[in-house]
């Protein structure tokens, strides 16, 4: 059985039949500059490092064989293959595809680290995570590359009393990236999440989290950075679908030059999801008068036992803040710099140095 027959089940998949995914559409920025009909698998790798002897780290044949129902049960449990043009041709080309399994009751001391290169034309690669009930363990998840697609699909489940702290991280030169996240929490389960955006011309990043199980927690935090004339959307979703679950989303984002960012945060409390806590964060950053950032968080709640905020601004940096370090010599780009550095130093934890690496860098490229 292939990579192809797995992902694709019983689906006869007609890619030009598809539309292309929803996205605001700005001069010289469209999906439509992709030809997704006639995309051929293009070149790139996709490495997984684990020092711990239980974590199981296997291609999809394999994980298909040895654990069906669990690769059954993630695969595409957040996006089908058939929603859109981009999805359909991921899922008729990818040959990168690898199952990470933690059992149940590991305790991962160091990070699993995913590694992906796209190295030219359209490259897909899936990534499944699975941490078994009571497992603890840290995955880091960084794309990079050239090329003029990628596309990167990962799915995760936290089990019963399991905790995953996951990061990934966008520092891409494709033309286009392309990134779907799903991921599904169980009772008592601990799921936090950093994503980390600065590469790609046009870059469309959608996470969507299911609190399936009462009492369980996702603490996301989210920084994107867009210079030049690039294109970033970014969406999360998360649904409350159990009692007393929680979550906490913080969103950062920075538009320079010519840029354009999107930003929707939708929090969905289901009817039967009682005594839950959601709460949400977003400030986006304009330097410039050329760029541009929208900006849409959303409330759907169907259940009057609920408390849920949600707030966001966008704007250009506060004057006065730049005024205090101007006024003790430090000239304005350099001032910028370090209101920047400093706002997204907040939102990294200080043990993820390759995240504010990334972030760093990207702001002295744009600044200088």
């Amino acid at each position: 059985m292939t990579v192809r027959d797995i992902l694709t089940g019983d689906r006869t998949l007609d890619v030009s039949a598809l539309d292309l995914p929803e996205s605001v559409r700005t001069p010289g920025r469209t999906w439509t500059e992709i030809d997704f009909d006639t995309a051929d698998h293009g070149e790139g790798t996709l490495t997984v490092t684990s020092g711990h002897p239980d974590v199981e780290v296997l291609s999809i044949e394999k994980a298909y064989k040895q654990y069906p129902e669990n690769v059954k049960d993630m695969l595409f449990s957040g996006v089908s293959p058939d929603d859109n043009r981009v999805a359909a041709a991921h899922a008729q080309l990818v040959e990168d595809a690898v199952f990470v399994y933690v059992p149940e009751g590991t305790v991962v001391e160091d990070p699993i680290d995913i590694s992906s290169t796209a190295a030219d034309g359209f490259y897909p690669h899936h990534v499944l995570v699975y941490v078994e009930d009571g497992a603890v363990v840290d995955v880091v998840e960084r794309n990079t590359g050239g090329g003029e697609t990628d596309s990167s699909f990962t799915e995760l489940y936290v089990g019963t009393d399991a905790t995953l702290n996951y990061t990934k991280i966008n520092d891409l030169d494709t033309a286009l990236g392309y990134a779907e996240n799903a991921a599904t929490v169980a009772e008592n389960g601990q799921f936090t999440i950093l994503m980390l955006s600065v590469g790609s011309d046009v870059y469309r990043n959608r996470l969507r989290t299911e609190l399936t199980g009462p009492r369980a927690n996702l603490q996301y935090r989210c920084g994107f950075l867009a210079g030049g004339e690039q294109h970033m959307d970014i969406t999360t979703h998360v649904v409350h679908a159990a009692d007393n679950t929680r979550c906490d989303m913080d969103s950062r984002g920075v538009a320079m030059d010519a840029s354009r960012t999107i930003y929707r945060g939708v929090q969905e409390v289901l009817e039967n999801a009682e005594a839950t806590e959601s709460f949400q964060d977003e400030k986006t950053v304009m330097i410039g008068d050329a760029c541009e950032a929208d900006t849409t968080p959303q409330l759907q709640i169907d259940n009057n036992d609920v408390v849920a905020t949600h707030a966001a601004t966008t704007g250009h940096i506060n004057e006065e803040d730049l005024f205090y370090l101007k006024s003790r010599g430090v000239p304005e780009t350099a001032a910028q710099r370090e209101i920047i550095t400093g706002m997204f130093d907040d939102l990294i934890d200080h043990s993820n140095e390759d995240g504010k690496d990334v972030i760093h860098r990207k702001i002295e490229r744009t600044l200088g």
